[in-house]
This record gives structure tokens, sequence and C-alpha cells, in this order.
């Protein structure tokens, strides 16, 4: 079997080429599906249901991980088989209880499934970390090829990995008992310990770039949230305002003089019960609109315009309630003071405004320091590199000559390596 992996950023992008393919064409291209820790066995679904719970830790650029298993043409695996390679595999990569869509295709001469997984964990949002990932699948598919009876079909390394990770001839000589002492000659040349110590350097600049912009980022979503908590609190100001102005033009002779006695009234006795005087008792607020004609139409007018005024109440509550909010959004050290609010309206989002364009230009900054380093991977797979070559005496030695933070860092690396289960059983 061969096992290729790769980590993207789009869940629906992967979803849909694993349905149609690169040229849409979905006819016949999916032999069936199986979807594990989620609710559907459709990839597309899935692919989104899968970003929706990615997207609770913000901080994971790649959070799409795809490994794709192909087996020897002349082996008949039925779908059984598959599942079981496919769950063997998530199991030691300590995937099985992230969300994965198992896809089988049948447009090759080949049978082989694709496995979309979601590295962001459903439940503690912490992102499943694909350091080696190379070896252990390998590690997998010969023991499998083994037990299923399956013929050995040996792929290149994965995308990232030097060709030190990979078996090579050599390597497999010295398994078999021939002299291996010019292989382990070549791995005890020692590291270049410079080298080492520039990786660890970028390894914490590039750590720390992606702390800042993900503090950069949280800025950008909180200066964005509180826009819109300020647009959103103007748009109700507006619309009730606009409603009361409309219900106390059809009650009263003097509109404007009637809603400022209502907003006296309301700060002095409090809006319940200037809402309850309207209601009962409008002609406290100004005059009337009326009509001086029969009795009969000035009753109807009369009863218009109270009927107007107990609308004109329930808009002024909710126009004050609206009015409050804003000045609270626009003006939080003192929501109460009505005269902040026109005067902190313009100042909030001008704050408002200035602290995105100050949070995107962060981002961009941090962007372009970014692409000047080597990415975290590259560096990452240069000090596995470097790290493995090195005796535990070798190691040891790097302790005087790092910071205590790097050597940590280093010592993280070793372990992370013999975890990784590369053949160095002498790690400390």
């Amino acid at each position: 079997m061969i096992g290729v992996s790769s980590s993207s950023r789009s869940f629906t992008t992967l979803g849909r080429y694993l349905v149609a393919g690169r040229n849409g064409d979905a006819e016949g291209r999916i032999a069936w599906s199986s979807g594990r820790n989620l609710p559907t066995d459709d990839p597309v679904l899935g692919a989104k249901i899968m970003r929706a719970t990615a997207s609770q830790n913000v901080r994971v650029a790649q959070p799409v991980y795809h490994l794709a298993l192909s087996f020897d043409p002349r082996d008949a695996v039925d779908r059984a088989a598959m599942e079981r390679v496919a769950d063997r595999v998530l199991a030691e990569l300590k995937l099985r209880q992230h969300q994965a869509i198992i896809v089988a295709h049948a447009d090759r001469a080949h049978p082989h499934v694709h496995i979309l997984v979601n590295r962001v964990h459903p439940e503690t949002g912490l992102v499943w970390d694909r350091w080696q990932d190379y070896a252990l699948i390998q590690r997998v598919l010969r023991e499998e090829e083994r037990a299923l009876g399956l013929r050995t079909v040996e792929g290149h390394a994965g995308p990232g990995l030097d060709r030190e990770s990979r078996p090579t001839e050599r390597t497999n000589k010295t398994d078999r008992g021939e002299d291996g002492a010019a292989s382990r000659g070549r791995h005890s040349q020692p590291a270049n310990l410079s080298a080492i110590r520039a990786d660890l350097d970028s390894h914490e600049r590039v750590t720390t770039l992606g702390r800042q912009r993900f503090e950069a980022e949280r800025d950008l979503a909180g200066a964005n949230g509180r826009r819109d908590q300020i647009d959103v609190a103007y748009e109700r100001t507006r619309r009730s305002e606009s409603a009361l102005d409309a219900a106390l033009g059809r009650a009263y002779r003097n509109p404007g003089e009637a809603k400022g006695q209502f907003v006296e009234a309301a700060e002095q006795l409090g809006e319940r019960e200037a809402a309850r005087r309207m209601r009962e008792s409008p002609e406290t607020f100004g005059a009337l609109r009326t009509i001086n004609g029969d009795r009969a139409a000035h009753a109807a007018s009369v009863a218009e315009a109270h009927k107007a005024a107990r609308e004109a109440a329930s808009f002024g509550v909710e126009f004050l309630a609206s009015r409050r909010e804003l000045a609270r959004v626009v003006a939080p050290q003192s929501p109460d003071k009505a005269s902040s609010i026109e005067s902190g309206l313009t100042s909030g989002r001008e704050a408002v405004a200035a602290a995105v364009s100050a949070a995107r230009l962060r981002l961009q900054t941090l962007g372009e320091a970014t692409k000047r380093l080597p990415s975290r991977d590259a560096i990452e797979q240069r000090l596995a590199h470097q790290l493995r070559r090195l005796s535990p005496p070798e190691f040891e030695a790097l302790r005087v000559k790092l910071s205590p933070q790097q050597f940590t860092l280093a010592r993280k690396f070793r372990q992370m390596i013999r975890d990784a289960a590369l053949g160095r059983d002498d790690e400390p």
C-alpha cells in the first residue's frame, strides 16, 4: 500500500473534489463513503460540519488533513479491508476522536481511499500535530499488508520529509544483518550546532509572530464587533425614533414639544410612568390634533389622537431603551448621559474605524514579517534532521550553547522524534 498525506485550508474544496474530482464529474466516482464522529456519510456535508467545528480555533491556518491510501491493482480488497486499514491508521495517528470522512473511489484501476480529517478536536478545540506522520503511516501499512496478505507497495516519502526519514537500501541491508558500518558512520557525523541554534531562533520568532498575529486577529474581531454593535444600536434608535415621531405627529399639534415633554417626564418619573400618563392623559404633553367641527367629527378626531398617543407611548419606551443602549455602546463610561449620545456616536465610530485600520495594518506587517522567515514546518523538519543525528553526549552539549528555553524546545523535539518510532531507542 502507498500512503500520502498533506494539509490544507479548505474543507469544502477538498469535499467537493472527493465527490466530483477536478472536472466536476461525479458519476461513477465514489464507490462508498463513511463518516467518523459525524452525523453524516456525505463528504460535502461532512466537510461543512468540519469547517464549523474548526472555526472554534482561529489560530490553525491549515485545519484540513488529507490522507490517500492506495492498494496494489492485483489485490482484491473489499470495503471491510479498506475501512480496517483506514481506521487503524487513524487510531495510530491518535485521530480516532476527530471528525473524518472516508471516501473510496471507483474511477481508477487500483483500489484507493481518501480520508478527510479535521485536525481540530471537536470537544477540546486542540489542534492535532502531524509531526512525522509518515513514519507511523508506513509502519501501519506494512503491518496491515502482512495481516491481510496484501502485496507490499512502498511509496515515496510524504510532503516535507527529507530523505533521512525514508527506509533506504543500506538500512534494509543492515536489518538483514549485513555490514552497516558505513550507514552508522554516516548518521554519527556531528550536526551543525550553529544551524540548530539558528533554527531554534527562527522557531521562536515564528512562534512569537504567530502569537502576535492571533492577538491582532482578536483585536480586529473585537473592533469589528464593536462597530457592528454601534451600527445595530444606532439603527434600532433611528427606527424607534422615526416610529415615535410619526405617532406623535398624528396625536399632537406640536409633536416636537410633546416629545420633549415625554422625555423630561421619563427622566423625572421613570419611563413606565411617563408612558402610562401618555396613554391615559395624553393632553398632559400638549394640545391634541383634533378637528373643530361638528360633534361627531370632533369626537372621532379625539379618539384618533388618543389612539395615536397610545402608540406613541409604546414607541417612546422603545426609543428611550434603544437610546440608552446606543449611549452605552458609544460611551461605555457614562451611558446614562443623554448628551453623550450624539457627540459620542461620531467619536465612537471614528475610534472603532481607527482600531480596525490599526489591527489590519498590524496583521499586514506581521504577515510580511512571517513571509520573510521559513515556514514552521520547514524549520521543524530541519531541526528533526539535525537533532536525530546527535548522540546523547552531543545533545547534552547543547545545554551550554542554547538558552534554557531553546534547550527545552530541543528536548521536546527529541522526544517527538522518539515517539515517532524512528529507531532511536537510546534517546535521553
